[in-house]
């Protein structure tokens, strides 16, 4: 008898979805070439979720994926106005569909690692800028 490893995401995701999801888009980066081209204040972006019972951030470096769970910090804290506060554009997002058909391949960038996260599949949004405008476009029903 085998065993298997794998496991059952769609029972893991509808006893985890995350109840609220925002985008977060920041103007710093340590990667000089970034600085030059990018729009001021978009420069990076990443996710900040919150299911319920803890924060957790989803951040695509460019060395590395941080995914961390932010035990410290109540549930019940206001992390998206916190992150305004401090100069940084949070946009929420709806909950993310899904459909179950591969995606095109690209380069892995925090662009691209927060379209897959909240379920955007449009090629041509490449920047954090051009993320940010069209997800304000969803928003505003365009």
């Amino acid at each position: 008898m085998t065993t298997s490893n794998h496991i059952n995401n769609d029972t893991i995701l509808t006893q985890n979805e995350p109840k609220q999801l925002w985008v977060v888009f920041s103007g710093e980066s340590d990667i000089r070439w970034i600085k030059m081209i990018f729009r001021k204040g978009f420069r990076h972006c990443y996710t900040v979720m919150n299911d319920g019972a803890k924060w957790v951030t989803c951040d695509p470096l460019a060395h590395k994926l941080e995914l961390s769970v932010h035990h410290q910090i109540p549930a019940t804290f206001d992390l998206p106005q916190w992150l305004t506060a401090r100069g940084l554009k949070v946009v929420p997002v709806r909950a993310p569909f899904y459909k179950k058909k591969s995606l095109p391949p690209a380069f892995f960038t925090c662009v691209e690692a927060v379209k897959r996260m909240i379920g955007v599949r449009k090629m041509r949004v490449l920047t954090p800028y051009q993320l940010f405008r069209y997800l304000e476009r969803q928003q505003q029903g365009v």
